[in-house]
């Protein structure tokens, strides 16, 4: 996992990532779908509520809604900085998943 770190880091350092601006836009989109996976694994195994999960649901929707608004403004791309906001975004879901299914 470090060795990927570095090597986004080096790449990001270089510029070399911002050619590869629709992977940005796949990247988040994935990213989504696996958060949507978790949240459905929290509600079956009871880890979840409805009203938890719902509201997750909600914000990994208005996440991928942001991308979405994005790419049409940008011709199918993501920028650099809506990629950075958009992941900064799904990682507190993603914190939040975790903190919720702990309580």
């Amino acid at each position: 996992m470090k060795n990927v770190k570095l090597g986004v880091s080096l790449l990001l350092a270089f510029g070399i990532i911002s050619a590869m601006n629709p992977a940005f836009a796949g990247e988040i989109r994935n990213r989504v779908v696996r958060q949507e996976g978790r949240i459905d694994k929290g509600i079956n195994s009871g880890k979840l509520t409805i009203p938890q999960a719902a509201q997750l649901q909600k914000a990994d929707a208005r996440i991928n809604n942001q991308r979405l608004q994005d790419l049409k403004a940008n011709d199918g791309k993501l920028t650099k900085s809506e990629y950075v906001q958009l992941n900064k975004e799904l990682n507190h879901v993603s914190n939040k998943i975790n903190s919720d299914e702990k309580n």
